[in-house]
């Protein structure tokens, strides 16, 4: 892997790493209480699987914006939002999964409107067009990054889901169904207890059920990201 230099777009501090003449971006959001820097190796496994890459893709990583107080002493917890944790658990352990995608999460818009200023100065300082913008995230960033590519009027060439979940289902179904028709990689474990199966499935009906073409690779496993999916996922990316 290249160098990795720290920029600050917007109000977020971003890694980039990647061809210094890109054609594309690869914009890849971490999950709820993981650090900055936790998807960065990303970039060094989809330019394995995919060697185009290397030539003509610049990734980026942006860091949310809040800091958590949990995990090891000085271990950097970060989330797009704060999360009700005791409410997942309650559902899962009552079946009452339906439950979980009903609302908008408090916060989600304030991270969306962070990340999408992000975006723009990005592509205004490298010369980027959104069209060729790759757009995904890992769990907690899976689910803004499908929030906010379902609002884009411009965009993204492709939209990858990992370990995400359907949440504020009929306001995402109505956005769903007026955006144009997208790419999707969505992943997800068998065996996830974090974010249940079952509703990754709920989320790649719904866009299917809207015209989106979803690629979905399960997986024996629980709330990661294994090397399979990465295979699949970079062969995803054109």
């Amino acid at each position: 892997m290249g160098q990795v230099v720290e920029k600050k777009y917007g109000q977020l501090k971003v890694r980039v790493v990647g061809s210094p003449k890109p054609k594309r971006w690869i914009v890849l959001c971490h999950g709820y209480g993981a650090p900055g820097t936790d998807l960065v190796p990303l970039a060094d496994e989809l330019m394995r699987t995919n060697p185009r890459l290397r030539k003509d893709t610049l990734f980026m990583f942006p860091e949310a914006p809040l800091t958590l107080n949990m995990g090891m002493p000085g271990m950097d917890s970060r989330a797009w939002w704060h999360i009700d944790i005791g409410r997942f658990e309650r559902a899962i352990q009552s079946g009452d999964l339906r439950s979980l995608t009903n609302n908008e999460p408090p916060g989600l818009a304030k991270a969306r409107g962070l990340l999408q200023e992000t975006l723009h100065e990005a592509a205004t300082d490298l010369g980027l067009p959104m069209k060729e913008l790759i757009l995904g995230g890992f769990s907690q960033g899976a689910m803004l990054t499908t929030d906010l590519a379902l609002r884009m009027e411009e965009g993204p060439k492709r939209l990858c889901i990992l370990s995400g979940t359907l949440i504020n289902a009929k306001g995402w179904e109505a956005l769903a169904k007026k955006k144009k028709p997208m790419d999707v990689f969505q992943s997800h474990g068998k065996d996830d207890p974090i974010l249940p199966f079952q509703v990754s499935i709920w989320l790649r009906d719904m866009l299917v059920e809207k015209k989106h073409d979803v690629y979905f690779s399960e997986f024996k496993g629980g709330h990661g990201i294994p090397a399979s999916v990465l295979k699949e996922m970079g062969a995803f990316i054109p």
